[in-house]
């Protein structure tokens, strides 16, 4: 591999069309000595002369002439290129819709992302709503919103082939207990230690997924939970946790507001499940959208999470 770069590339086609050294260093801006020692270096690397000099004229050798007409090609490419880029870059514009589930506590690991998008893009219009997790599935899959960040529990992606999605913080799934709760008194507890609690599950209108997973969990450990009551989104589910209604099986303590009252354990079976995750309509071929994924791979990447 020849080692030239543009800058030798641009010398040369300026002696080529001007077939006089001192001319070509006045157009250039650098010492008839400097281009000339810069010339004698590229035909040093290439292996073979350029140039044809005596003291009356510069002439090109056949090898100059097809290196010239290729690399004047070369760079008009490489100019037009970047002009075509520049444009692009100037009429990216247009509105980008997120969603986001209702957790305030998602906004600080989705804000990094969509802050360094704004900086690279800020002619596009980011638009921001939180629903539940019903409301955020519909209004993706029917076209209201371009990306949405929930929890991958929430979705059975074995039923939507049109979606796809990308794991942006990984979490862990707790069992969340009350510190009124007296299991709470115990370093370590599993499933099989709360067979008899009373659960709290997020309402299996709002994430039928959702609640067919715990049920699931709970099975493997030979038992059915005992669901004293659905609520309808991660506040109140932390909310009645907190007040002694329950325990509920969900992500880490950072998504809940009042963590001072409950206790979390690990349940190592599900790793993925309480993950938050990027989700889109895989006909979505906006190039705002594919400007936002490429933002969480460079996210994931600078964290050290694995794609």
């Amino acid at each position: 591999m020849y080692k030239i770069n543009f800058q030798q590339m641009e010398y040369f086609l300026s002696v080529a069309e001007k077939l006089n050294f001192t001319e070509a260093a006045k157009s250039l801006y650098i010492s008839q000595p400097s281009l000339s020692k810069q010339i004698s270096l590229l035909e040093e690397e290439l292996g073979f002369a350029l140039f044809i000099r005596n003291k009356r004229s510069v002439r090109l050798t056949p090898a100059g002439e097809v290196l010239n007409r290729k690399w004047k090609l070369l760079l008009t490419d490489l100019e037009i290129s970047v002009e075509e880029a520049v444009k692009a870059n100037a009429s990216y514009a247009g509105e980008i819709k997120v969603g986001m589930i209702n957790s305030t506590v998602v906004q600080k690991y989705i804000e990094p992302i969509f802050s360094r998008f704004s900086e690279k893009y800020p002619q596009v219009l980011l638009s921001f709503e939180s629903y539940s997790f019903k409301d955020l599935r519909e209004k993706l899959l029917g076209g209201d919103l371009d990306i949405i960040f929930t929890f991958y529990f929430d979705f059975d992606f074995q039923l939507n082939d049109d979606i796809v999605w990308k794991r942006v913080e990984e979490m862990r799934l707790c069992l969340v207990v009350p510190k009124s709760n007296p299991l709470s008194k115990r370093d370590d507890l599993t499933l099989a230690d709360v067979k008899n609690e009373p659960f709290i599950l997020i309402s299996p209108t709002d994430s039928p997924s959702g609640v067919n997973r715990i049920i699931d969990l709970c099975r493997s450990y030979g038992f059915q939970p005992n669901v004293k009551k659905y609520v309808p989104n991660i506040s109140s589910l932390a909310f009645s946790i907190a007040n002694g209604n329950g325990i509920a099986i969900h992500s880490d303590k950072d998504l809940f507001d009042n963590d001072d009252r409950l206790k979390f354990y690990p349940i190592p079976d599900r790793n993925n499940d309480a993950d938050l995750i990027a989700v889109w309509q895989r006909k979505n071929d906006s190039v705002g959208l594919k400007a936002i994924i490429d933002e969480i791979q460079v996210y994931k990447t600078e964290k050290g999470l694995v794609s």
